[in-house]
């Protein structure tokens, strides 16, 4: 009996012109916009590798004599898996130059937080956490309301069917009905992903895209079950309509687009601005006062004048000092670097918590995170900027002078940290927590509802 109900469910919506309807608009919308960011990450892909070769080049022919005060760029290359959940890569900041008067950080890394973007984009993300679950909240607002209406509700529980098995088998058979498009998009995606050459789909990606479909379709399920819940509450269908309107409006559009300025109002950091002015002017050479700080350390090193030491004795105290006086203005554009990225992470976290109250915030949370354009993308890419700034700038002491052996083959290069699949899905697991948890309250509620439920 449950598979007939389940069959009998599915079918009813299958046939059903609303149904059709939301199949077509929500199929051509998840797979227009994946061929959009298909092809936007191909164009991205072929600048960076144009890029990528114009800098390399350019970096084999430093003279051992000006490699310290070069300009050393870093590259920001594509996520693939931008194409579902582009969050942070949206509009990035795709170049960082790395030398001694030059922040290590790609420009406007601070001028941006990487978290109004999770929400605002025509990704496969946006589509299935705000379109997506509007057609679900239309195609299923009658779901039990509408049949309490038409009195067929009455007589499916006349029959000896226990109202446990009735529920379960009208949640699943409704489920899988919603299930079917947004599985059609997805085996589009992935036929597309393998069978464009360009493109280079790896076995991470695909595991990736993979975990992402996976959260797509728990966040489909807690929408479904929310729908179930009003539906089962709501005395009539008119009344769980505009309910879940509301709801749609209220948890789907406003909380997860106002988390990031309630958070700033919340926290209302008064560094961040001075630390980004530190950060500048500690990046900043005093050539003015250079010859003089340098006679003084000459001084209190011999007790003598530049014009009272040898020549030899001279360069070697120089450079010395340069040494010293180069690496510690790194460590000081470092320090305020991370002071300002310290006071941004407190605001983003607090963000990402108030964006949790609404299953879409927890849906695209997640989703970024595992595709790797999320917060702790951006960390590691600091990261990775700092660490190669570092490198290159007792590289590129170490090979000055006469005496010393200057391999630019040996010289650094940068290389991007990367999360692994398992740490991104870890990042996740909190927004994954609390999707599943709304997911189990909305169901229990419906399904105590309709145990209780009077038919007429």
């Amino acid at each position: 009996m449950f598979r007939t109900l389940v069959i009998k469910e599915i079918l009813n919506n299958l046939l059903n012109l609303r149904f059709s309807l939301a199949y077509f608009i929500c199929t051509f919308l998840l797979v227009g916009s994946a061929t959009i960011m298909i092809s936007d990450y191909i164009s991205e892909k072929k600048i960076y590798d144009v890029n990528n070769n114009y800098y390399s080049r350019r970096y084999s022919e430093i003279f051992p004599g000006e490699y310290l005060w070069s300009q050393k760029t870093a590259l920001r290359k594509p996520v693939l898996t931008k194409i579902i959940a582009i969050g942070g890569e949206k509009d990035p900041d795709v170049q960082a130059d790395v030398a001694p008067e030059f922040s290590p950080y790609f420009h406007g890394d601070f001028k941006r937080n990487p978290l109004t973007n999770l929400f605002p984009t025509v990704d496969m993300v946006f589509i299935v956490g705000v379109i997506l679950s509007l057609l679900i909240f239309m195609l299923t607002y009658d779901a039990i309301s509408g049949e309490r209406e038409e009195g067929t509700l009455k007589v499916l529980l006349s029959c000896p069917v226990p109202r446990d098995i009735v529920m379960l088998a009208k949640w699943l058979g409704g489920y899988i009905s919603l299930a079917i498009p947004f599985i059609t998009s997805w085996l589009v995606l992935l036929l597309i992903l393998v069978f464009v050459p360009s493109i280079g789909l790896s076995a991470d990606a695909f595991l990736r895209i993979g975990l992402m479909f996976t959260v797509c379709m728990i966040y489909v399920a807690v929408v479904f079950s929310l729908s179930i819940m009003v539906s089962t509450l709501a005395r009539d269908s008119t009344t769980a309509a505009l309910v879940l309107l509301l709801v749609w409006a209220a948890a789907i559009l406003i909380i997860p687009s106002i988390s990031t300025p309630l958070a700033y109002l919340a926290k209302n950091p008064p560094g961040i601005q001075e630390s980004q002015i530190e950060m500048r002017r500690a990046g900043v050479v005093d050539w003015v006062n250079f010859d003089a700080r340098l006679d003084a350390y000459i001084k209190e090193q011999t007790g003598k004048t530049r014009t009272d030491i040898e020549v030899g004795q001279f360069e070697q105290l120089s450079g010395a000092y340069e040494k010293t006086y180069i690496k510690d203005k790194v460590d000081m554009v470092i320090a305020a670097g991370r002071k300002a990225t310290r006071d941004q992470t407190n605001i983003d976290d607090l963000a990402r918590w108030i964006a949790r109250i609404s299953p879409y915030g927890c849906m695209a949370n997640a989703c970024v995170e595992i595709a790797g354009t999320g917060m702790q993308h951006e960390r590691d890419l600091r990261a990775s900027l700092e660490e190669f700034a570092k490198k290159a700038v007792v590289f590129g002491l170490d090979s000055r002078g006469p005496d010393r052996n200057f391999d630019i083959i040996a010289a650094p290069r940068f290389y991007a940290q990367k999360s692994s699949t398992v740490s991104a899905v870890e990042h996740s697991l909190p927004d994954l927590i609390v999707l599943f948890a709304m997911g189990t309250l909305f169901f229990m509620v419906a399904y105590t509802r309709f145990m209780r439920l009077e038919s007429i």
